[in-house]
């Protein structure tokens, strides 16, 4: 049975409801526990001076722009530094104060990587204008 919390509904990990879940919603119920915990055992240090760093590898997986969105917001909510890989574009929104990211693109045996940064108002590359890089 599903049970009330105090932003979305909890449901089981295991057996025919859990399986018949979206992609999405099934990385949602595996990622943010795990997520949630890293976030607990920086909260929990002696020292907090230090970057609260998380890296995640394929993080936004099969997730619509929505789902994206809110990944991204619950890493800064829970107050985290992060570095996801990802083979889209990073989903730039205004909720993300700050973001960088690396298109990287194939010259012959050369993978240029410019930077893409994004202020929660606009996102530019600065180095695609001045090598004539298409973004």
């Amino acid at each position: 049975a599903r049970q009330r919390t105090g932003v979305r509904n909890r449901f089981p990990c295991s057996g025919q409801r859990f399986g018949a879940r979206s992609t999405s919603e099934k990385a949602w119920a595996l990622a943010v526990p795990l997520i949630a915990g890293v976030a607990a055992r920086y909260d929990a240090a002696a020292k907090n001076d230090a970057p609260r760093m998380i890296a995640l590898d394929e993080a936004f997986a099969d997730f619509d722009s929505a789902n994206q969105v809110g990944y991204l917001r619950l890493l800064s909510d829970l107050g985290l530094d992060w570095i996801i890989t990802c083979p889209d574009e990073l989903p730039y929104h205004e909720s993300l104060s700050a973001a960088m990211a690396y298109r990287l693109t194939l010259d012959g045996t050369v993978h240029p990587a410019f930077p893409i940064l994004g202020d929660g108002r606009q996102v530019r590359e600065p180095l695609a204008a001045a090598t004539g890089e298409q973004p």
